[in-house]
């Protein structure tokens, strides 16, 4: 097919050959950026402008949907969110819209809405219902809010992150109104500059009342719960690593903190925070009180942080050689130590 698009431009004029090579180069470029780190697939593939979606056709919901989250698209968002949920049909639906009328639930993104802010089809292809699953209104608006949040602020703070989500099927669901309900969902999250360093989150389907933080865990620990190999394309010798430890250095934005274009009966002002891609300051307004949007609040002092670790632990492992991991500031020795 590309070949006949190609002779058709090669006799009507050459200007439109180089033009319809450069956006086959620019396609290309982009499939291969967001198909860095891929989990391993199960189900179906099913390829988007900004995401890759594993989708288990029998059961009607994704097993994996995996994206890059660049700081730069985060940064200089240039659309807004569209609410034109819809059927995909590449698959036969066996969840409709009107199954979650009534149903005490809420359409769920997976591939938040949030995240696909640089062109006008990723937003209307976030909200596609193969990127949509039952989420009980208290975890979609509270803790995996506050976590897609981090993810941005993350994404803004590195340059570029690696996330892979889905709910957690190997855990269990039950039907309700035709919806098989997930009792978990789990979030993963891999950042390759300045260093390697992932972290992975399992949060309930319901009753989310702990810190952020107390639902992370090691990407070893969450492979064996949801049954899924993730970010396989790394190396063996960073992988182990990396996926095997706690990684405690990432830093969660406040769970009050909301988008300035949400927030009323206050003055909007330019954002304090600097942004990495770019150097400059922040261009988003926000009327939250410490003056940081949504996507910097790492950048103030006095938000709540994740334990830090500064000195190398102390003690000796089993193998006789001294613990390469961190210990908390105050402390000689690790977790596990």
């Amino acid at each position: 097919m590309m070949d006949r698009y190609i002779d058709s431009a090669k006799r009507s004029n050459p200007i439109v050959l180089a033009l319809l090579l450069l956006q086959l180069i620019c396609f290309l470029s982009s499939k291969a950026q967001d198909s860095r780190y891929l989990p391993e697939i199960q189900g179906r593939r099913l390829d988007y402008t900004n995401f890759i979606i594993d989708f288990d056709e029998e059961l009607g919901l994704a097993n994996s949907v995996s994206y890059e989250l660049e700081g730069a698209e985060i940064d200089n968002p240039t659309v807004s969110r569209t609410d034109n949920f819809r059927a995909d049909d590449r698959v036969i639906m066996r969840i409709r819209l009107e199954n979650y009328v009534g149903s005490g639930f809420d359409r769920g993104h997976l591939a938040p809405a949030g995240d696909q802010v640089e062109s006008s089809v990723a937003m209307s292809e976030s909200f596609l219902l193969t990127n949509i699953a039952p989420q009980t209104p208290n975890l979609n608006r509270g803790k995996w809010k506050q976590l897609e949040e981090s993810c941005r602020s993350w994404a803004s703070e590195y340059e570029s992150i690696y996330i892979s989500t889905g709910p957690v099927l190997k855990m269990g669901y039950y039907y309700k109104g035709g919806i098989p309900i997930p009792k978990y969902y789990y979030k993963a999250v891999l950042r390759t500059k300045p260093d390697y360093s992932c972290i992975g989150f399992i949060l309930p389907n319901g009753d989310v009342s702990k810190n952020l933080g107390e639902y992370s865990m090691s990407i070893d620990d969450l492979e064996q719960s949801i049954g899924i190999d993730l970010f396989c394309a790394l190396e063996d010798s960073i992988e182990a690593i990396i996926e095997s430890r706690m990684s405690y250095d990432w830093i969660f934005v406040s769970g009050t903190v909301k988008r300035s274009s949400t927030s009323t009966g206050a003055m909007s002002k330019q954002c304090k925070g600097i942004a990495k891609s770019t150097g400059n300051r922040c261009r988003n307004k926000t009327t939250n009180l410490n003056e940081y949007c949504h996507l910097h609040q790492s950048q103030d002092n006095s938000q709540e942080k994740t334990i830090i670790h500064s000195n190398q632990c102390t003690a000796i492992t089993k193998l006789g050689t001294r613990c390469s991991r961190k210990a908390e500031v105050g402390r000689s020795r690790c977790w596990q130590h």
